[in-house]
């Protein structure tokens, strides 16, 4: 009984303990499952809040997004704001200008309702501008070809026949041994003929390349600037070239005949003997000479030998001549700008408009001086067609802004509504004077008979100046105003230029002294004339004075010999020589001043154009630039030649 109550009793609690088991395995796997139901709610809530933090980061993107668009929209409304009041304000100008159009196509139309009928105009070439230039650019060549030529021939022929001839004379003693050895008469002459015409036509082709492929082009170079076709195609014309190497030649033959026919006449013995200069019998009573032995001898060997002194003064005048006409027509150039952009022009801009009465107010306002008028072209014949610039204005008022001074006195043209006022080119290129008349036209379609109430100096340009009554008497309508000239005083240009682009009936801005750029540009050549001539001056000093100078020392060798055998020095001997070349020198200096002078106001005459005037006064300047360059060429040459003097032999005497 006790082990069936133990085995009951250990049986309860097996019972009671696999209950307590399994009730506790049950409470497990609900606190698994439990778990399990947890960890798939986190992870469905992860999910959830990472797709949450994703709705919320496209919401702030789409938040920031429509702040953007708002900020745009903003700036696309100003911006559409300014487009309508920029267009209402252009509403507004282009109206002011509609009506202005209405007046004046209503004023056009009374004007042909009123007109007369009118006349044929009809032009032949020289009413095109671009021919018209051509042909004055070619008178202009032609007119130097005549200065330079003239120069250039006349320095040359007698440099030609000097040279050769004195060459000739110069070989006396070989004349006379060929005499002496039986040569006739006829051989003597063919050789010195010769070499009178070898040299010479050898020089004359040399200068014809140089010119052809130097000097031709250079200055064909300067000229194209002007044109859009191509000038610098050289040429060479036959006829002046021959003409010019057959003058040489016969220079040549002359030179060469003279002095030989004089040599070959002369018995042989008397040739080989030296020449014996030409004295002056004494006069009676003696007495003190004013002059010094030196000068006496100087004297002496000038009045024996004047053909090779005379060379010499012509080609030391030629040198200078050449410099003074450089350095004056770079002064005409150079003073001519100066003379129209400091002198004449005194505002600072043009302003074209075609509609004045915005830009006048805010001149006005802005507290700039200023001028209102009428600037337009006009064209007119008196021999030529030509072209002009007319100013229509209160002629007091443009004279503070341009000069209209006359040109002979000075002094200020006075007002006037009895004529126009030209320019002195233009009354000098068509012989114009107070009360002269011609026909000028105006827009190609009116024209009318004006006459010439004074004249003013004005360098670069076609100016012509009248007052709106004149011009209303010759049209019979008022101007119509579309310029302004500006002076700017303090205020600041490129602010008041930018302000004016902004009102209504602006057109351009033109500066002063645009024109001036364009003149310095067009005449930037001169510099390099002025270089040519200097070297051209300098190849004269070399080659001709080098020559003549050491002809000199050798027709002179016995003379200096003895005068160093008679206790001379070297530095006297070269005195005695060098007092010939200062007196030469000084001479040919002189004389070089005029020509150049003479010459240079030849050229620049020929330069100018009818709506150019250069400046035609004497350029001291150019003087003393010569004087020093010319002596400086003369001394380079003796320092050269009068080193022989230092090598005379005691043989020379013999």
């Amino acid at each position: 009984m006790n082990g069936c109550t133990q085995w009951d009793d250990g049986h309860s609690q097996y019972m009671r303990g696999a209950n307590a088991y399994y009730a506790s395995k049950r409470q497990f796997d609900a606190s698994v499952a439990a778990y399990e139901e947890g960890e798939r709610q986190y992870a469905e809530g992860l999910a959830a809040y990472e797709e949450g933090l994703a709705q919320f980061d496209a919401g702030k993107e789409a938040y920031e997004q429509g702040l953007r668009d708002i900020a745009a929209a903003k700036e696309e409304i100003a911006a559409k704001r300014q487009e309508l009041e920029d267009g209402e304000r252009q509403y507004e100008d282009g109206l002011a200008q509609y009506e202005w159009g209405v007046q004046m196509l209503d004023g056009v139309r009374e004007q042909l309702r009123t007109m007369e009928p009118g006349r044929w105009i009809v032009l032949d070439g020289r009413g095109n501008a671009s021919f018209v230039q051509l042909k004055v650019s070619s008178d202009n060549l032609s007119s130097l070809q005549m200065t330079f030529s003239l120069l250039f021939v006349i320095i040359g022929a007698l440099v030609i026949y000097a040279t050769v001839s004195k060459m000739v004379d110069e070989q006396r003693t070989l004349v006379g041994a060929t005499k002496a050895l039986g040569f006739f008469n006829r051989e003597i002459f063919a050789k010195y003929l010769l070499f009178g015409l070898s040299a010479t036509v050898l020089g004359a082709v040399l200068g014809i390349l140089l010119a052809r492929f130097g000097i031709e082009k250079f200055i064909l170079s300067g000229y194209n600037i002007y044109f859009t076709i191509d000038l610098t195609r050289t040429i060479l014309v036959g006829w002046p070239t021959l003409i010019v190497v057959a003058g040489g030649a016969l220079l040549a033959t002359a030179a060469v005949t003279f002095a030989c026919l004089r040599l070959v006449r002369t018995p042989a013995i008397q040739l080989m003997q030296a020449a014996v200069p030409k004295g002056q019998k004494k006069a009676k009573g003696g007495g003190k000479h004013l002059l010094s032995l030196y000068s006496r001898l100087v004297l002496l060997n000038i009045r024996t030998d004047i053909k090779r002194v005379l060379v010499t003064v012509v080609s030391v005048a030629g040198c200078c001549a050449l410099v003074v006409i450089g350095f004056t027509l770079k002064y005409a150039i150079d003073q001519t700008v100066v003379n129209q952009y400091d002198g004449i022009v005194h505002y600072d801009g043009r302003v074209r408009c075609g509609y004045s009465g915005d830009i006048e107010q805010h001149l006005k306002e802005a507290g700039v001086d200023h001028i209102l008028l009428h600037d337009g072209n006009v064209t007119f014949c008196i021999q030529d067609m030509d072209v002009g610039e007319l100013y229509v204005g209160d002629i007091a008022a443009i004279e503070g802004m341009h000069r209209l001074d006359d040109w002979q006195t000075g002094e200020p043209l006075a007002p006037t509504d009895e004529g126009i006022l030209i320019q002195r080119r233009l009354a000098e290129k068509y012989d114009l004077s107070i009360g002269s008349a011609f026909d000028i036209t105006l827009d190609g379609t009116q024209s009318a008979t004006v006459q010439v109430a004074g004249v003013f100096e004005n360098y670069i340009g076609r100016l012509m100046v009248m007052s709106p009554a004149y011009y209303e008497s010759l049209f019979g309508k008022e101007p119509t105003n579309n310029a302004f000239f500006l002076r700017f005083g303090d205020m600041e240009e490129e602010k008041l230029l930018t302000e004016l682009k902004q009102l209504a009936g602006f057109e351009d801005y033109t500066p002063s002294d645009e024109g001036k750029t364009m003149f310095q540009a067009a005449t930037s050549v001169i510099n390099i004339v002025v270089l040519l001539f200097i070297l051209m001056a300098a190849v004269m000093a070399g080659v001709v004075l080098m020559n003549l100078t050491n002809i000199y020392i050798l027709q002179k060798k016995r003379e200096l010999t003895v005068m160093r055998i008679n206790g001379f020095t070297t530095k006297e001997v070269i005195a005695y020589v060098t007092r010939e070349t200062v007196f030469t020198t000084i001479l040919g200096i002189l004389l070089g001043f005029a020509v150049g002078s003479l010459v240079g106001y030849r050229i620049i005459r020929a330069l100018e154009q009818s709506f150019i005037q250069l400046e035609r006064g004497v350029c001291y300047a150019a003087w003393g630039y010569a004087a020093i360059m010319t002596l400086f060429f003369t001394v380079i040459v003796n320092i050269v030649a009068l080193r022989k003097v230092k090598n005379l032999k005691l043989t020379d005497v013999a």
